[in-house]
């Protein structure tokens, strides 16, 4: 076997230095290099798919998943605003007597001013203002079916005829849609026996 020469020993060193530079280089390249195409962080895309190394460097190219279809705001309908306040009282089909002292109850109170009025339930016109302002905080009034304000603004009264009616609840604010109830009937008070 023939003995290494000085030249020969700095020929290997050199070449193994060169391998050692070449290869920082490389890895230098491939590990935050300015280099999109081969960047391990980097996310590359094509006219159909979308593949994040990111969570796979050096592995095989997984897809990103795929956006889903976006429909335009205008075809879709606005949801129904939900109502949480309700009437509790008159029920459905309840008849009330003139003259009687009757609940009109609500299940929360508005937190805005409002009025309630009577309402023909087959044409949906205002009969007349059974109150005229109702506090944010009340949930029910004591009404006698007797007669109805000529309206919200004027104090002069009229007589309730017997018959089928509704109640309205008209808010003054906070966005609330008025709130109606089932129809009821007012009868007449029994005749007074001498």
């Amino acid at each position: 076997m023939s003995k290494m020469t000085p030249a020969s020993k700095w020929a290997i060193l050199i070449v193994v230095v060169v391998v050692i530079v070449v290869l920082a280089f490389y890895y230098g390249e491939h590990s935050g290099s300015s280099t999109p195409a081969m960047n391990a962080t980097s996310t590359m895309q094509n006219s159909s798919t979308t593949v994040d190394t990111t969570t796979n460097p050096g592995g095989p190219m997984i897809p990103a998943s795929s956006p889903k279809p976006v429909t335009p705001a205008a075809s879709q309908p606005a949801p129904a605003p939900v109502e949480t306040i309700h009437f509790i009282s008159p029920v459905p089909n309840d008849t009330w007597v003139i003259g009687q002292s009757n609940s009109i109850t609500w299940n929360e109170a508005p937190g805005v001013t409002g009025y309630l009025s009577l309402i023909n339930p087959t044409t949906g016109a205002q009969v007349g203002v059974i109150l005229n302002q109702v506090s944010g905080q009340q949930t029910s009034y004591s009404w006698n079916s007797v007669s109805v304000l000529l309206s919200r603004t004027n104090p002069s009264k009229e007589d309730v005829v017997p018959g089928t009616y509704e109640i309205r609840f008209t808010f003054d604010g906070n966005g609330l849609t008025p709130i109606t109830t089932s129809p009821f009937t007012i009868a007449p008070a029994p005749a007074t026996q001498y």
